[in-house]
């Protein structure tokens, strides 16, 4: 997957410029607290998603697949600059791989956060989440699906060391 930008390139930079590498998981610039996940769930609660955004779930293979997405959570709980960064898929074709990216765009795109009470002061944050799917046969056509939280089923879309790979620009997409 190319790094297509989608209007973020200043931004970045502005971001791996002002970026100060902490040693905790997370990394302050003037504007935004760079954290990984759990940074992120310590500052910001998700209480809205796009439930009604579709998945195209039928063209997996059965099984777990993954989709880590970059966004800045905003001071109102609103995100902006999403990204993706990883995807786990499987099999499927690239018409599929878009698919799956532009659904990951517009789920995260719906969703709102609420500050936590460590951060009453709402400070924006800059981090990734990933978005779990798994296929289950059933006896429908096509199979079931669940969207529940899997950590087995994230790992292949997580970011190790997700706060120094923003702050060295080392931050880029992969896919697998």
């Amino acid at each position: 997957m190319s790094n297509s930008g989608i209007g973020l390139s200043s931004w970045f930079a502005f971001v791996l410029a002002a970026v100060v590498p902490l040693h905790s998981a997370a990394a302050a610039t003037a504007d935004y607290l760079v954290v990984d996940e759990d940074g992120r769930k310590a500052q910001w609660t998700g209480d809205k998603r796009s439930e009604g955004v579709p998945f195209p779930v039928r063209k997996l293979s059965l099984g777990s697949a993954c989709v880590a997405t970059a966004m800045s959570i905003e001071a109102d709980g609103t995100t902006a600059n999403r990204r993706v960064l990883r995807m786990s898929l499987g099999k499927v074709s690239d018409e599929t791989r878009e698919e799956f990216k532009q659904a990951a765009l517009r789920y995260f795109a719906g969703a709102h956060f609420t500050p936590t009470e460590a951060n009453s002061a709402r400070k924006p944050v800059y981090t990734y989440a990933i978005f779990t799917i798994e296929r289950m046969l059933s006896s429908g056509p096509g199979g079931a699906s669940s969207k529940r939280p899997n950590d087995r089923a994230a790992e292949p879309c997580r970011i190790p060391d997700f706060v120094n790979a923003v702050a060295s620009g080392k931050l880029s997409s992969e896919e697998n």
